[in-house]
């Protein structure tokens, strides 16, 4: 009688949920085959239910990389707390928030999204998250429950290896296609 692999079992089990999407299935089955390819990765969701891959680049610097692939931001935090807008669609940063400060370990400071500086400006310090507070009844607790410390470490202390290509240039208007179309 045949009896599959545990690869094969963990990647029939993937494609039978077909409720759950690629990018948190292969996620999920990389952290059991090969959990080197998360290093510096780490799937959240957003205050809209929307899952996003969090990027770390290693320099400070972070981008939230939706599911559909055409929605991006890339931000760094600074020493107080504020979120500073990089580069991508600003707008998705206050609905990230939660989550993303519940990831790094800490509560949800009271904040805005302060425009004329693309800055997501906390009002309150940033303090440890705890579970058992009342706020905690959101995304954030959902996020600190499921992400535990060795996910963490592997994203704090690693690189992703799709950092380097987040903001390269493709298609019509690169430089590569506007110095390759004339020269014959």
């Amino acid at each position: 009688m045949y009896e599959p692999s545990k690869n094969t079992v963990y990647i029939a089990i993937a494609f039978t949920g077909a409720y759950s999407y690629w990018d948190d299935v292969s996620y999920a089955l990389c952290d059991v085959v090969k959990p080197e390819l998360n290093n510096g990765e780490v799937r959240l969701v957003d205050d809209e239910g929307k899952s996003y891959t969090l990027i770390n680049h290693g320099d400070g610097k972070e981008t939230a990389l939706y599911d559909d692939a055409e929605k991006s931001v890339t931000f760094h935090r600074d020493e107080k707390g504020n979120i500073i807008w990089d580069a991508g669609l600003a707008s998705l940063i206050p609905t990230l928030a939660v989550g993303y400060y519940a990831f790094h370990g800490f509560s949800a400071p009271t904040a805005y999204m302060d425009a004329p500086s693309m800055t997501y400006r906390a009002t309150s310090p940033l303090t440890s998250f705890d579970a058992n507070t009342g706020a905690s009844k959101s995304n954030s607790a959902r996020v600190a429950r499921t992400i535990n410390e060795m996910t963490r470490n592997r994203y704090n202390t690693k690189t992703s290896s799709r950092a380097h290509r987040i903001g390269e240039k493709y298609g019509f208007g690169s430089v590569g296609a506007r110095t390759s179309s004339g020269a014959s």
